[in-house]
């Protein structure tokens, strides 16, 4: 039973998008992109913030990490298939190019194959993955701080209501 396949706002190619049908056929969804206009920003006075407004940046802040974590794992797992693609084609390449001849050397064949067609467009398909999950994996780290910073503030009033004996029955 193959179940539908995944619709999400998630960008994945083939080898990520395989691996979330098959979440899919658990049961599993993948997060879908958050409402509003991006990654919220930090006021530059959170200790100003209402209580509620402090919740609402913390949850909205946390529906961000969570896709942001579930589009890194999809660009890495695309990245990795990349490079694996790369690999295969050069040794490929290598074994194809290899005359048996114990004067040939692993660094011309590698040079041939790089110097292809085929490798130029496997290779830039690998870089511009790369190039991605690291700018998704750079926006995911900052948003992480971003949560640790509100987590403190919404500590920080915990504590202090606790302190003056709020919240006890």
């Amino acid at each position: 039973m193959r179940g539908r396949p995944v619709v999400s706002s998630v960008r994945m190619k083939d080898a990520s998008r395989d691996a979330a049908d098959r979440l899919a056929r658990q049961g599993l969804s993948l997060p879908e992109r958050p409402e509003g206009d991006g990654i919220p920003d930090l006021p530059s006075e959170l200790h100003a913030l209402s209580d509620e407004a402090l919740m609402k940046l913390w949850t909205a802040l946390s529906g961000w990490s969570e896709y942001l974590t579930t589009q890194m794992a999809a660009a890495q797992v695309d990245e990795r298939f990349a490079e694996k693609a790369v690999e295969k084609a050069q040794a490929k390449a290598m074994l194809d190019g290899w005359t048996g001849k114990a004067t040939e050397r692993v660094a011309i064949a590698k040079a041939k194959f790089l110097d292809s067609d085929e490798s130029a467009a496997l290779i830039e398909e690998h870089d511009a993955l790369y190039a991605y999950r690291k700018l998704v994996e750079t926006l995911s780290v900052n948003t992480e701080k971003k949560i640790a910073l509100v987590s403190r503030e919404l500590t920080r009033r915990t504590s202090e209501n606790t302190r003056k004996g709020w919240g006890r029955p």
